[in-house]
């Protein structure tokens, strides 16, 4: 299954010079940039854009060009020289330009944990030890308490608010066109209230927050980070829940509880993870379902709404384990027979 996408134009004649100059200490000569190959690369929903460059004897690296307005853009060059330095896969930064918002990156190659997943020859087993890897990958950031470069605002009431509003207002009444009345409305708001007060009672750590198999690359059966400049303090299990419950993906439900069985007895001994696994798989899931319905209808980015069935089935999935909730598992009842009629 192809990710969603959507190709992304060739750098204008100034940028390209810049990036050139930027890469020559790295290997770019004068003479193979004159016939050096640049590739736009996929774009998802990100507000960045991505190309290849490839010399004529086959070295390769990757240029990102980020826009200011968006304050989180600014944060990747300095947090990937963080993330390094504490021993964690992601990306050499090769250079880092704010004014032109030009960021050189080592290649990781084009092998996503998503790809590799929907690979017609992919393992069972191969693929269940790239997700432990992943997951290790995640333990170590999830360690850290701290990070020596600035990060977005860590989660919180608000936060959470904001995520759970973004799926009313973008997959509840955008994409499905349901009306909730005042009284159903207070109802679900009062329970993600309470979802969030529970998840902020919890220990926080450094989390990616992006933490979905397309934003993983496969590089000598090892998994590697990107796409991380929106890491913040929060509640771990957000990042194992976007992991494990990912739309993009389609993860055995049994796999799935094996995988977070496993990585809960290695590093859980407090009993944190566990406690906000479900919380935070649902914080996620609207998260992500309310990114579907903004890209995939107010953006256009329609590739994006082929992931809301999926979306849609894990989060009721998850709300079993939250009794609580009933007024929003009803409601994503009524979404799942809305969207699949």
């Amino acid at each position: 299954m192809p990710a969603a996408s959507v190709p992304v134009s060739l750098p204008d004649a100034s940028a390209r010079a810049e990036a050139e100059r930027l890469l020559a200490p790295h290997g770019l000569s004068a003479a193979a940039a004159a016939t050096a190959r640049w590739t736009p690369l996929a774009e998802g929903g990100s507000d960045r854009v991505f190309w290849r460059v490839r010399a004529p004897h086959g070295a390769a690296w990757v240029v990102m060009r980020y826009s200011a307005a968006r304050k989180e853009n600014a944060f990747y060059a300095g947090l990937a020289l963080f993330l390094r330095d504490v021993g964690i896969r992601v990306p050499a930064l090769l250079f880092h330009e704010p004014s032109s918002g030009l960021i050189g990156l080592e290649d990781l190659g084009e092998t996503s944990l998503h790809r590799r997943f929907w690979d017609r020859d992919a393992v069972p087993a191969a693929i269940d030890a790239l997700y432990r890897d992943a997951l290790d990958q995640a333990a170590r950031l999830h360690a850290l308490s701290s990070a020596a470069h600035p990060t977005m605002p860590g989660f919180d009431a608000e936060l959470y608010r904001w995520e759970r509003d973004y799926f009313i207002d973008n997959l509840v009444e955008r994409h499905a066109g349901l009306r909730l009345g005042d009284a159903r409305r207070r109802a679900v708001k009062t329970e993600g209230e309470s979802l969030a007060a529970r998840l902020g009672a919890l220990p926080r750590r450094l989390v990616h927050r992006d933490f979905q198999s397309q934003n993983l690359m496969v590089r000598r059966e090892k998994i590697w980070l990107i796409d991380f400049q929106g890491l913040r303090l929060g509640h771990p299990s957000y990042d194992l829940a976007s992991l494990l419950e990912d739309p993009y993906t389609n993860l055995d439900p049994a796999r799935c509880r094996a995988l977070l069985e496993t990585h809960l007895r290695r590093h859980d001994a407090d009993g944190a993870l566990a406690e906000g696994y479900f919380p935070a798989a649902a914080q996620r899931l609207m998260q992500a379902l309310g990114a579907y319905g903004y890209l995939g209808g107010a953006l256009g980015k329609r590739a994006f709404l082929a992931h809301i069935p999926r979306a849609l089935a894990r989060l009721s999935d998850i709300l079993t384990h939250l009794p609580a909730m009933s007024a929003t598992r009803e409601l994503v009842h009524e979404l799942r027979a809305a969207t699949l009629a």
